[in-house]
């Protein structure tokens, strides 16, 4: 049976000596999902298990991705850092957005992934030009911050992938 785990930040907040604001709070929403079939999975141990475009306006759009762990985390001796990337734009030209962060910004730690855990993830990237679906692409992956190094992709039947997965085309 899976649980699924969002995060939502509240307001954000700074105090007098501090710069940069922060979110007041953060809650941890907990459903019940509807079961997922994996769609791929990344370095033979994290499952997409479903992703959602929206377009929020013309020069931004949230991305959201649904994973799991094939096996508990917790017990790999070396936990993964990995970050997930989401590149947007046409095939061949400069990016027009991405983000490049922890999944679920960090909020849900490695060491909590289980199989049956469902990890919301949501990216809302601002883009230098208008989103166009019939010409954007969106692609991810995962990578380690330190070497730039990405992880390999594998579909479900165990086929080679790549490094970068699309979720939208032309």
């Amino acid at each position: 049976e899976q649980v699924e785990v969002e995060t939502v930040l509240g307001p954000e907040t700074r105090g007098d000596l501090e710069t940069e604001p922060y979110p007041l709070y953060l809650n941890y929403r907990l459903n019940r999902p509807e079961p997922a079939a994996p769609v791929a999975i990344f370095a033979g141990r994290l499952v997409l298990l479903n992703s959602q475009i929206s377009q929020l306006s013309a020069q931004e759009i949230e991305i959201s991705l649904w994973w799991s762990a094939s096996q508990p985390l917790n017990s790999i001796e070396a936990l993964p850092q990995w970050n997930v990337f989401v590149h947007v734009g046409a095939a061949g030209q400069p990016l027009i957005g991405q983000s490049d962060r922890l999944p679920a910004r960090g909020y849900v730690p490695w060491q909590w992934w289980q199989p049956g855990l469902v990890v919301i993830d949501r990216h809302r990237i601002q883009l230098t030009e208008p989103f166009q679906p019939e010409i954007d692409e969106v692609r991810i992956g995962f990578f380690d911050p330190a070497s730039l190094e990405r992880v390999a992709i594998t579909t479900v039947a165990g086929e080679p992938a790549g490094d970068t997965w699309l979720l939208q085309s032309r």
